[in-house]
């Protein structure tokens, strides 16, 4: 894509483009590494109310979930070859259908 970019725009614009692609691209894990922490947090502070009562002091951070979802996410970039691995497509495709259901559930 960047290839394609500095030959029709030229050098300048293809770095530009460049700079903008991998600034998006770390922007999105970011946003997804908070997403997921912020979700963990309130599951668990949803089952506290349930076990204890919306009157009790249910409160978490979401230091400890980022840090467990980035080092889950270093732990699944070291799989090599990861393009080839049949069970990893699987699981991902049971998951997002989980979520769907999930969304689904909770939308009636």
């Amino acid at each position: 894509y960047l290839q394609a970019v500095r030959t029709i725009l030229g050098y300048k614009n293809g770095f530009v483009c460049g700079c903008l692609v991998y600034f998006s691209i770390f922007k999105t894990g970011v946003v997804y590494t908070l997403t997921c922490a912020t979700s963990m947090r309130a599951i668990l502070q949803s089952n506290c109310y349930h076990k204890e009562g919306h009157d009790a002091a249910c409160e978490f951070e979401n230091k400890y979930y980022m840090l467990m979802f980035g080092i889950v996410q270093i732990v699944v970039s070291q799989i090599p070859n990861i393009f080839h691995t049949k069970w990893l497509s699987i699981i991902a495709a049971v998951m997002s259908f989980t979520y769907s259901f999930i969304g689904m559930g909770l939308g009636l």
